[in-house]
């Protein structure tokens, strides 16, 4: 998978894992906190690659011709569905096909 794949994948489950957390102790997520979670989800992933965080939010929303409410937006519908999964693997054939991306998306996400 590309790095720019992988990287957003990183950056969503951060953010998943984030609005889990809150729900299973039953804490609301408010549109004051979004913004709040979703760059401390660039910020890990960007740790985690040794990376700057503008550089993981930029691929996570420009590069993705979207927002950083939009890109939580799609998140947030994601868990369930598979719509900005189906975006990265658009934006990410230009590196990979959409075959593999499409098969670790599959596995990660099932």
């Amino acid at each position: 998978m590309s790095a720019y794949a992988d990287q957003i994948l990183t950056t969503m489950e951060y953010l998943m894992d984030d609005i889990g957390k809150r729900l299973d102790n039953q804490e609301e997520v408010l549109a004051d906190d979004i913004e709040e979670m979703t760059r401390l989800a660039f910020k890990k992933c960007a740790e985690e690659y040794g990376l700057t965080e503008g550089t993981v939010r930029d691929k996570c929303t420009r590069q993705m011709d979207i927002n950083t409410a939009e890109f939580y937006q799609l998140v947030k519908d994601s868990i369930g569905k598979k719509d900005l999964l189906y975006k990265i693997i658009a934006n990410a054939k230009r590196t990979d096909t959409a075959e593999s991306i499409t098969k670790e998306l599959n596995h990660n996400f099932k």
